[in-house]
């Protein structure tokens, strides 16, 4: 375990209007729910994503400078975004406004490398979709052959690029300060409604309903795996658990800065999340989440019919 210990939180800078923010989406840590929030947040029309919110097209594989990302930030107006999200590291805070604020939002670890397999292997359009598609996780993570499946969330926190090589302590330690000194607020995806209260106190969000996106289907989620694949895992993420372990304790030490009045706004978000779930997912979002998913299923079987 890290030797390292949080220091003390200070009070949020008060926020006096739109603060831009970058959302460092590590992969399958619910960051597709969050952007739907922030659509909701600035978009012209409530949940329409409009100019002011920017997805960064870079696929999982895909470095920071990959000349596509670059292209799209320069086709906009840096000054005009409010949101931008993408599977990036922290070093695409170059690209945007001085004034941009960085938050991330990490997950347990094991069951994120879990999640993030199964997805490789049922999307042909991931960038690592070859790989995970013919190799089994054990087999992958004994080879290291997917750096996104080894101490992924301490390379994009330390803004290790996709092609760098195996991590080391000192990429740890450069994550562990970027959360200290760089990001304004760390959210935990194990942690959702808590997390979207400290991002609302921390910048000054609006409250706003949301729900779970991009969730595997229960096909891919299985049996518990064995033992063994668990410990190996624990083992080729050894940096990512200690890097969890320390933005939780910062985590949580934010939260008892802020006392009974923030446990007092978590629950109402909650009671507010609830009673909008209930009436405008049955009837606007459900309907359109399973015609999307049923676009994206056929599609994927064009792409890749099964063999005989």
């Amino acid at each position: 375990m890290s030797s390292q210990t949080p220091s003390k939180p200070t009070a949020s800078t008060n926020i006096t209007g739109p603060t831009p923010v970058l959302f460092v989406h590590v992969p399958k840590i619910a960051g597709t729910a969050l952007f739907g929030i922030a659509a909701s947040i600035h978009g012209r029309v409530p949940g329409v994503i409009g100019r002011r919110v920017f997805h960064i097209p870079l696929d999982w594989d895909e470095p920071d400078d990959h000349p596509a990302a670059i292209t799209a930030i320069r086709r906009r107006v840096p000054s005009s975004l409010l949101y931008s999200s993408g599977h990036c590291t922290i070093r695409f805070r170059e690209h945007l406004p001085d004034d941009t604020r960085v938050i991330t939002m990490p997950r347990d670890p094991v069951q994120r490398v879990r999640s993030a397999y199964a997805n490789m292997r049922r999307d042909p359009g991931n960038g690592y979709h070859a790989i995970a598609s013919r190799s089994t996780l054990e087999e992958i993570l004994e080879a290291r052959s997917l750096p996104e499946l080894d101490n992924g969330q301490v390379r994009r926190l330390a803004g290790v690029q996709p092609d760098a090589g195996p991590t080391d302590r000192s990429h740890l330690d450069l994550a562990i300060r970027n959360v200290d000194r760089k990001i304004t607020a760390v959210g935990f995806t194990e942690r959702f409604d808590e997390s979207f209260q400290l991002f609302r106190t921390e910048l000054g969000w609006p409250r706003r309903g949301y729900m779970p996106w991009n969730v595997a289907p229960k096909k891919d989620r299985g049996s518990s795996p064995a033992p063994e694949l668990l410990a190996l895992i624990a083992e080729r993420n050894a940096l990512d658990i200690e890097l969890h372990d320390h933005a939780a304790r910062r985590f949580d030490a934010r939260i008892a800065a802020l006392g009974p009045a923030f446990e007092a706004e978590v629950e109402r978000t909650r009671r507010f999340n609830r009673n909008w779930y209930r009436h405008w997912h049955r009837f606007e979002v459900g309907p359109f989440r399973a015609v999307k998913r049923k676009v994206v299923s056929v599609r994927r079987r064009l792409i890749s019919p099964p063999s005989d």
